[in-house]
């Protein structure tokens, strides 16, 4: 009565690895009914990807069943329902032992945690990123400045832009804060298509950006920085009829 009424999926398996019973959870979380499940092998019917390489995951029964492991997955495992939807689990696979220690079977116990995943995934980049523009936020670039610095390589060079925006408080003073902040969306997606793909770039603060480009030499960067303040006084702000010009010295 308690495995059919808990929150969590839950699998047994006899010592082949196929299944003897499975709960209505499980059932739900699979998309499958009981009987399709019954007698079939537990690889067949519980498949799991990596989240990050999404490469299929080991099949943990048969060390389960042969070495009586405990194997406990917290993190990145996504199951493959039977409608291809895949679902942020955590799981654990345990022997299932009679009283002289003989295994008999194994017990897979899993939930579905993909709505709490998803939200530690959005306090993550909360915690990383303006929430006004998406790009990265002072903390975080300035972490992977260190980061960079920390691990200088000999005859590499990496380069620096701090960008700060010009006639930026006419529009705030003019037209308002929200006009001020759609203008610096704007700019900032420019100055993000006009660099390149391993390139990070933030917003520091006000009307101030920075860029860093590893892995780039001096020439180079300055060819960047010139592309990007010739895209920025190129650029018209349009608010009520109103059209501004701004630039920027980096």
């Amino acid at each position: 009565t308690t495995l059919e009424s808990i929150a969590e999926g839950v699998i047994t398996t006899d010592l082949d690895g196929n299944i003897r019973y499975i709960n209505p959870e499980a059932c739900n979380l699979l998309g499958r009914r009981e009987e399709e499940c019954r007698a079939k092998p537990l690889n067949e019917i519980f498949v799991t990807i990596n989240e990050t390489t999404r490469n299929p995951m080991m099949d943990q029964t048969r060390s389960c069943l042969k070495d009586g492991m405990v194997c406990v997955n917290l993190t990145n495992t996504l199951l493959k329902t039977s409608s291809k939807q895949l679902l942020a689990i955590q799981s654990s696979i345990a022997p299932i032992q009679v009283q002289s220690g003989e295994i008999t079977g194994a017990v897979l116990v899993f939930r579905n945690v993909t709505e709490s995943r998803e939200m530690a995934r959005r306090l993550e980049h909360q915690a990383s990123h303006d929430s006004l523009t998406e790009l990265l936020n002072r903390v975080e670039f300035e972490s992977q400045l260190q980061n960079l610095v920390k691990n200088l390589v000999d005859g590499k060079q990496h380069a620096l832009l701090y960008l700060d925006l010009d006639q930026f408080k006419i529009v705030n003073d003019t037209c308002g804060h929200f006009a001020g902040d759609t203008m610096l969306k704007q700019i900032s997606a420019l100055i993000t298509n006009r660099v390149r793909e391993a390139d990070l770039v933030a917003r520091l603060g006000g009307d101030e950006f920075a860029v860093l480009l590893p892995s780039c030499a001096i020439p180079q960067a300055i060819e960047i920085a010139n592309s990007i303040r010739q895209l920025v006084s190129e650029y018209t702000f349009s608010w009520d009829s109103k059209l501004f010009k701004v630039g920027a010295s980096i």
